[in-house]
């Protein structure tokens, strides 16, 4: 995920924006962009937050053409997440085997010859 501040004299924050860049064919999520609106600055709009989402992508190495956006008025769920292709809504991928993708790959390599 990657998240930016917008900058305000104060440290209350008065908007969070976030955009998740998916495939529209199964709803992966590729990438999770958050823009964060701290009191007294100015207001971004939808466009500009969306266009800071894809150049981020891009710039991280995702082949962005193709994908779909989804934007939330709140911040994303950690992890690994999915876009729920009938509600639209953003939710949490499970681990196939129930365990985190970390811990699963301590486990599979100590299973190693």
């Amino acid at each position: 995920m990657n998240a930016g501040a917008i900058g305000g004299s104060g440290s209350k924050v008065t908007a969070v924006h976030t955009v998740a860049l998916y495939r529209p064919s199964d709803g992966r999520v590729l990438h999770v962009h958050q823009s964060v609106v701290l009191e007294n600055a100015r207001m971004l709009k939808k466009e500009d937050v969306e266009r800071r989402a894809i150049e981020a992508a891009r710039r991280m190495g995702h082949e962005v053409k193709g994908l779909a956006t989804l934007h939330l008025d709140q911040s994303a769920p950690v992890g690994r997440l999915q876009v729920d292709l009938t509600s639209m809504k953003l939710v949490p991928v499970k681990s196939p085997i129930g365990l985190p993708r970390a811990r699963r790959a301590q486990a599979l390599h100590r299973r190693a010859p």
